[in-house]
């Protein structure tokens, strides 16, 4: 079976042969590489590459194990041999036994470490004992391959959107592979237990440190099998905090003594990535949708007031020139001329635009951010509620809001296919397969040729389990 590494990356796949010490072969591939990686008892074992700079040729070089002159004498070397380019080297007495050995070692870390930042191609994992001879066995262990190439998985979104609601549990790590973690890393790990019931999305805050960072030695510890990811028993209390604080803000806000840099929590010096850093986090904490289960129904109300003037006070402070306008007191923001109703259309267009970027990239709390604020502005464009509601098909939380914002989008559209095929993937997503199938269906009624409705139809039937996006870059 051929997964999307887009849906589903390689690391995945590592964490599950090295939790249950399995063997078997990896084939990962697109249209431009093909890497095969055998294991053993959960255990690297052997790889082969397409890609050039993995060959052991190139490796050799770069360990400087082989000169330029011999680099380049390879290919004429190997000529009319049927022979390893290893065995050839040995018998030119260029290599030796041991020297290969560790070189191909290298190489097999190489292959399996470049493939966790792949970003696109597919993998196939068949549960067969790898046939690699005894003496070529190397047994590198995944935490070994995982520390390696934690700094270039450059897109930890996957890890992001997929638990950032839920709390991370620690899980005994052998003591050899604990310290072999980096500072960080490991105080992070020995920290676990007193970080329980907390939120991973906000545990930058307590650690002090940046939430790519943390998120970086998450994925770390999660992929060696250091800690689980778990739903959190106590979320009314957290949502309970989150009502305070914005019932807090609403207050000042009334009383007109908060300004937009009091709003945002952001000093008046604060540089734009952190007022865009500071802008998402609240907006996160105090989203409407999140406070929806309070008892008092007066609390929405004031969430959707909060939340406009978070927005607002984001537009001006991200924007230099309104920003300087609103330092210097030039401009009075409460004015009608700079809210008519061509601004809002065109700043709904402009929000969109993003939100389609940030979807892209897998961002799915930033553009369902974006996009909540465009369809308030502008509530009769389907593609708006479409991307609104994709973007919160991807956050378990606001899967119930995107549910309604792609009907929304269906009433607004009842031609759009997308909207369907969004829908179905949707219910696809809750196993609620019955739905998810007549969805389909009706998006190939309107559009036979619809590729991701086909396709996820197929899933559903038996077919391939790929997955595509309907905002994604095309393959």
């Amino acid at each position: 079976m051929h997964n999307r590494i887009i849906d589903k990356p390689v690391a995945e796949l590592y964490r599950r042969i090295h939790v249950e010490k399995l063997d078997g072969v990896v084939q990962i591939q697109d249209a431009h590489f093909t890497k095969t990686l055998y294991f053993r008892r959960g255990r690297l074992e052997f790889a082969r590459t397409t890609v050039i700079q993995e060959r052991l040729g190139e490796i050799l070089y770069k360990l400087g194990k082989i000169n330029q002159t011999q680099f380049w004498s390879l290919h004429k070397m190997m000529e009319g041999r049927r022979d390893q380019l290893g065995q050839v080297l040995i018998q030119a007495r260029i290599l030796d036994a041991q020297t290969l050995a560790l070189a191909l070692a290298h190489q097999a870390a190489a292959i399996a470490v470049g493939a966790l930042s792949i970003s696109s191609g597919t993998w196939e994992f068949s549960p067969d004992l790898p046939e690699v001879p005894e003496d070529s066995r190397l047994g590198i262990p995944i935490p070994r391959i995982i520390a390696m190439g934690i700094p270039r998985m450059f897109n930890l979104a996957y890890f992001r959107n997929r638990y950032y609601d839920q709390t991370a549990q620690q899980l005994p790590l052998e003591p050899e592979v604990e310290s072999s973690l980096d500072s960080e890393t490991r105080m992070l790990y020995q920290r676990l237990p007193k970080l329980s019931g907390i939120a991973c999305g906000t545990l930058h805050s307590h650690m002090k440190t940046t939430e790519d960072a943390i998120w970086a030695q998450l994925t770390h510890l999660y992929l060696i099998n250091g800690l689980e990811f778990a739903e959190i028993r106590h979320a009314d209390q957290e949502i309970d905090h989150n009502i305070e604080n914005m019932l807090a803000l609403f207050n000042r806000i009334s009383k007109g003594t908060a300004s937009h840099y009091d709003i945002l929590g952001v000093k008046d010096t604060a540089e734009e990535d952190e007022v865009k850093r500071a802008y998402f986090q609240l907006a996160k904490q105090l989203h409407p949708d999140r406070l929806s289960s309070a008892p008092d129904p007066g609390v929405r109300e004031k969430a959707n007031f909060v939340f406009a003037a978070v927005n607002k006070a984001f537009d001006t402070l991200n924007d230099p020139q309104r920003r300087r306008a609103y330092d210097t007191g030039e401009t009075d923001e409460d004015e009608p001329k700079s809210r008519t109703h061509g601004n809002l259309k065109e700043r709904a267009r402009v929000l969109y635009q993003k939100a389609k970027t940030l979807y892209s990239q897998h961002r799915f709390w930033e553009a369902a951010t974006l996009m909540d604020e465009a369809v308030n502005l502008d509530n009769d464009k389907s593609a708006y509620f479409l991307l609104l509601g994709m973007a919160q098909v991807h956050i378990a939380s606001l899967r119930r809001s995107g549910e309604l914002n792609l009907k929304r989008a269906v009433e607004l559209d009842p031609w759009n296919a997308d909207a369907f095929a969004g829908l179905g993937i949707l219910f696809q997503e809750e196993q609620l397969v019955n739905r998810a199938e007549g969805f389909f269906r009706k998006a190939l009624s309107i559009s036979p040729d619809h590729k991701i409705a086909r396709k996820r139809l197929e899933d559903l039937t038996g077919g391939s389990k790929a997955k595509r996006s309907l905002f994604g870059k095309k393959k």
